[in-house]
């Protein structure tokens, strides 16, 4: 399903160019830009110390700002002489000697506040120069570029999947972690320091010192023999049952993960934060996910600061971070070699512990064996402690189940709010073809109305000081937020009361079994059934915002999309997209984007979230939405492609009975059920077939069909 939209009308535009033209004067006169708006007299002048307000500025821009002042007054006296010559034309009372020189004055008065007005026009223009990054910094303390630039390519770039802070997010705690996601396994050596001098052992996952006949070594090359270290890890060497971010964790190099506050941007021996770095390997020894903990505090308690984080690649072996196979991240030839985003931090420390948000199944549902299980928490999580294997070879316990015998894998999405489990137990094929995963159940093969009941449980962290009565957490001892807040929670669909429990953490027995005392606070619990059942219903598409074929769309706007089922929220990812028509001109590159959703009343609500403007600097684009097949439900069944809102504002409403006979179809787009012409193409031009083979195809027919000038 493609739905377009459009960044701006040209009609509009023609139109408020028009109105624009007749009102100059009066915006001059009467609506200064910047502080001068914030307070003003009849003439639009305000008092001295907002016009002309200095501070810590470029002195070009302080002088230019002077100017404009003084401007501004010289066009005030202007009007008043000009109301002054009306008054002595007013009250000539015939007299010809007063009638003339009120004309006089009326006319050199008028030249003279055309002279401001073109004089006042040509500072405006250099002082926006100056002030919006050809010579100043922008309200975050950093530079910004005449026109705007965005590093990355699509999905926050051609490599990173997601990360945390979000761009641009302000109101970050200064305590807080980051996140890195990359879209597939990369070379952990490439960006952190073995600091804690760690190997990986020849059996099992747990790191060793490199010293320990255990390690595993080289077997070949010239460093045949040496133990293999492990890089990514924090280990108790002082055996105190707590962990040291500064000397028992890795660290990440600095000249490949740079971690500056904004103000320093531009200076090439800026200083750069260190970070302890944390690793989460799968079950392969590979990474993708990454944790990056500040030695220091972040930001300032007196004001918010804008910080900065670059991921640094390079084509040189030595240089930048690699993928898996050593080659760089960034695609061959990208002029840009990095990626980067920036942030703010508030005053404050973030001592507010995370509670469950959601569940799926919900407490008391029954669901068929092909689910897959989701919890959604109320903030970001750790993904340290979030993600990993499950099963009776696993040491993830964290997260289980009470039942036995279920295996298969935690991982965390939507933000670091969601984590999903999805079995490793095959059990036929899915709608399009693909193997399904299944829960176990305590059933006999095809016995109808057969079920097995399910707790889940959430393992608390320990908390670091508990006589203290808050929630901080020690590191990797169970689930904590990215402050490092340890779980708060009372049970099934009871959030937590913000007072740790005592004891906050109950008792563990056995870690990959729930004990008889753990469903208690600050743990979370919850029940539900599944049956011997497979659920073949398939999910669709059944709104989209902005409507279809919208103009005037530009600014922060997010794109949203109601899905009828609950989705499975990883496949959202890399199933549903954004390109920007005509793409990367005038300076621009690819659109970055992230994904982020939320279930509503059995429904899935997804927002794509684009890291910059849409229309940005005055562009005139169009934005193609695709959905792709590979976009699945929490059964695991692929959306059909072709079904979906078949006109603007509409809800494409469908359900078929057991036997596929269909019960509703109302709202939805046309399909034949033949691949070969089932894809979508949602527009309201009545000369583009909304059928069509395949997304490529139809990303084509949209194009073609959207007129630009633009190249």
């Amino acid at each position: 399903m493609l739905p377009w939209i459009r960044s701006t009308n040209s009609t509009a535009k023609t139109v408020a160019s028009m109105i624009i033209l007749v009102v100059t004067v009066f915006v001059f006169l009467a609506l200064p830009s910047g502080p001068l708006a914030a307070q003003t007299d009849t003439f639009g002048v305000g008092e001295v110390d907002q016009v002309v307000q200095l501070g810590n500025d470029d002195i070009r821009v302080i002088i230019a700002r002077i100017i404009r002042a003084a401007l501004g007054l010289l066009g005030a006296i202007a009007v008043g002489i000009i109301i002054y010559a009306g008054f002595v034309i007013m009250t000539a009372g015939g007299n010809e000697e007063k009638v003339i020189t009120g004309r006089k004055i009326l006319i050199n008065a008028t030249i003279g506040l055309a002279i401001i007005l073109a004089a006042l026009t040509i500072v405006h223009f250099v002082f926006k120069s100056l002030q919006d990054g050809i010579l100043g910094a922008d309200d975050s303390g950093g530079t910004k570029p005449v026109f705007e630039t965005f590093s990355g390519s699509g999905a926050l770039g051609s490599i990173i999947k997601d990360h945390y802070p979000e761009p641009n997010q302000t109101k970050v705690p200064r305590n807080t972690k980051i996140a890195v996601t990359f879209a597939e396994p990369v070379r952990p050596e490439s960006f952190i320091v073995n600091a804690n001098s760690t190997c990986w052992p020849k059996e099992g996952t747990k790191p060793l010192a490199l010293s320990d006949p255990a390690c595993q070594t080289y077997a070949d090359g010239e460093l045949k023999g040496k133990p293999v270290p492990f890089y990514g890890d924090c280990v108790d060497l002082n055996n105190d049952k707590g962990i040291s971010w500064e000397t028992e964790c890795d660290r990440i190099a600095t000249s490949t993960v740079q971690i500056y506050k904004t103000e320093f941007a531009q200076d090439p021996d800026k200083p750069l934060f260190e970070a302890a770095a944390v690793a989460v390997y799968d079950q392969d020894k590979t990474a993708a996910l990454f944790t990056f903990r500040p030695l220091e505090l972040l930001g300032d308690s007196a004001a918010d600061v804008w910080h900065h984080v670059r991921l640094v690649g390079g084509n040189k072996p030595a240089l930048g971070i690699k993928r898996s196979d050593g080659s760089d991240i960034f695609p061959a030839g990208k002029a840009e070699q990095f990626y980067e985003w920036k942030f703010a931090t508030d005053t404050t420390i973030d001592f507010t512990p995370p509670t469950v948000a959601d569940t799926y199944p919900a407490s008391g549902a029954v669901v068929a064996r092909n689910t897959i299980v989701q919890i959604t928490f109320s903030e970001p999580v750790d993904p340290a402690v979030a993600q990993g294997l499950s099963g009776a070879d696993s040491d993830f316990s964290h997260l289980i189940f009470s039942y036995p015998d279920v295996s298969g894998e935690w991982r965390i999405t939507n933000g670091y709010r969601t984590v999903e489990f999805v079995s490793d137990k095959p059990c036929g094929q899915n709608s399009c073809g693909e193997t399904m995963y299944c829960l176990a159940v305590a059933c006999q093969e095809g016995q109808t109305g057969c079920q097995s009941a399910y707790t889940g449980l959430v393992r608390t962290a320990e908390l670091l000081e508990p006589a203290q009565k808050n929630f901080i957490a020690a590191p990797f001892s169970g689930l904590m937020d990215m402050a490092g807040n340890a779980l708060d929670s009372g049970g099934p669909n009871n959030g937590g009361d913000g007072v740790p429990a005592n004891p906050h953490k109950p008792a563990v027995d056995e870690p990959l079994k729930i004990g008889a005392g753990e469903q208690a606070p600050d743990n979370y619990w919850w029940s539900f059934t599944v049956e011997n059942k497979i659920d073949r219903s398939a999910p669709l598409l059944a709104t989209v915002e902005p409507v279809i074929d919208q103009e005037g769309v530009k600014g922060p706007q997010s794109v949203g999309m109601g899905f009828n089922k609950i989705m499975w929220l990883s496949t959202l990812v890399d199933g549903v997209k954004i390109e920007e028509y005509p793409g990367q001109i005038q300076g621009l590159s690819a659109l970055p984007y992230y994904h982020r959703s939320a279930a509503v009343a059995d429904k899935t609500l997804l927002q794509l979230k684009p890291g910059r403007d849409l229309g940005p600097n005055g562009l005139d684009l169009y934005y193609f939405t695709s959905v792709s097949s590979s976009v699945r439900s929490a059964n695991q069944n692929c959306l059909y492609p072709g079904r979906g809102p078949a006109a603007a504002g509409l809800e494409c409403v469908y359900a078929e009975d057991d036997n596929g006979v269909v019960l509703k179809n109302e709202n939805c787009a046309a399909v034949t059920l033949d691949t070969s012409t089932d894809t979508g193409c949602a527009s309201l031009d009545a000369a583009l077939d909304q059928r069509q083979a395949d997304v490529p195809s139809c990303l084509k027919k949209l194009r073609e069909a959207s007129p630009t000038a633009l190249k």
